[in-house]
């Protein structure tokens, strides 16, 4: 057994029947140049040591509207996480997906404190069921939690939960909340991963009190590319420019959310504003004020973020991402930065009088805010880091 590119075409059998083609074979499979069809399962001896794969869901290029929260109530604490609870019901992919452009993964119920804080807690009128992270995709006997992209086996008997004998059309697993008065019980219920069947998302990660990174978003922006391709939006009445010693700085004053603001920067090559020095803040200061009827005053996003934890905000520069480790040069609103995990977005109140810039956290899709966006240093659609993978 060996692991090969899919593209290759070695006359492998492959040991996955449920995702096995005519033309490609899954990159697990077994050689055997005299046969054509795929095994009905993988021999005994890849079964005792297979462990399901966990990949971490891909949402890049999922439209700039979908991505953040619309407000605290959007998000739970209970049970040692951050939960999130659709409204919405979707497939299992569907459901990787949304739980993705949350900043979250699907729910985990690995203990059975978990299961029991969840049961007690949740706060459900009615029975309901909710995809959750545990599935077996690679193996037809061993199943995991996966919603960190780390393989967590599930312990079926700390749960109380009947462990099929085999995963063949029962690949994903669905909490089932049954509730029966005050008293709800989560039972386990085994989906086929490729059903049409539709049910709600419980997302989690990490509370704030736990949590110790901020990550910045990376979108991809193809469709924005084409959107504006020959397009000079330096022309466009709603786009503001300033130019000096070599840098230009943009002001868009449409009032869009930051993903949407950042799949367009990435467009352009322009990412939004960092201000990760006093004399960069100070630059870009004296030259919007240089021509002080230009700008209006008003709410700007800047590129700085703090998703996933509240208390660690990184500027997004696309090159090395810093964190705002010394913010004493800027000037914060009072109570600010806020904590609510809720608010993942920072930006600026720019006002006629000094110190001009006040920043302030908000929801990175909050309504009614502009964007202030910096030329790329050094920084081409080939030799960027954040763009290399476009």
């Amino acid at each position: 057994m060996k692991s090969v590119p899919c593209s290759e075409r070695l006359g492998f059998v492959c040991s996955l029947p449920e995702i096995c083609h005519a033309d490609v074979c899954a990159s697990t499979c077994l050689a055997d140049e005299n046969s054509t069809q795929c095994m009905s399962s993988a021999p005994s001896s890849i079964e005792e040591d297979c462990i399901p794969e966990c990949k971490q869901t891909d949402c890049a290029n999922e439209g700039g509207d979908k991505f953040g929260f619309r407000g605290k109530k959007e998000l739970l604490s209970m049970c040692d996480k951050s939960l999130h609870i659709s409204k919405e019901t979707f497939r299992f992919g569907g459901a990787n997906l949304y739980c993705c452009v949350k900043h979250m993964q699907l729910l985990n119920i690995a203990s059975l404190e978990t299961k029991s804080c969840l049961s007690k807690q949740l706060n459900l009128s009615a029975s309901e069921q909710f995809w959750t992270s545990g599935r077996a995709e690679i193996c037809n006997k061993t199943y995991a939690w996966c919603g960190s992209g780390e393989k967590e086996e599930i312990d079926f008997d700390i749960l109380g939960w009947k462990k099929p004998e085999s995963s063949a059309g029962r690949g994903c697993i669905v909490a089932n909340f049954e509730k029966t008065g005050s008293f709800t019980e989560i039972k386990a219920k085994y989906e086929d991963c490729q059903t049409k069947n539709k049910y709600r998302v419980i997302c989690e990660r990490d509370p704030p009190s736990k949590c110790t990174n901020t990550r910045c978003p990376m979108l991809r922006c193809e469709e924005e590319k084409h959107q504006t391709k020959g397009i000079d939006v330096t022309r466009l009445s709603n786009v503001k420019v300033w130019k000096s010693k070599g840098k230009e700085i943009r002001a868009d004053v449409n009032k869009l959310s930051y993903y949407i603001f950042q799949k367009y920067g990435c467009a352009a090559n322009f990412p939004i504003l960092s201000l990760e020095s006093k004399n960069k803040m100070d630059f870009v200061i004296k030259l919007i004020r240089s021509e002080p009827s230009k700008l209006p005053f008003g709410k700007y996003f800047l590129s700085a973020v703090s998703i996933g934890c509240p208390s660690v905000i990184r500027w997004c520069n696309w090159k090395d991402n810093p964190l705002l480790e010394n913010d004493s040069y800027l000037s914060w609103d009072k109570g600010e930065p806020s904590a609510d995990p809720s608010k993942e977005c920072v930006a600026v109140d720019y006002s006629d009088k000094p110190p001009y810039f006040t920043l302030f956290k908000i929801e990175c899709n909050a309504a009614g805010i502009s964007v202030l966006a910096e030329s790329s240093e050094n920084c081409t659609t080939t030799s960027c880091s954040y763009l290399k993978g476009l």
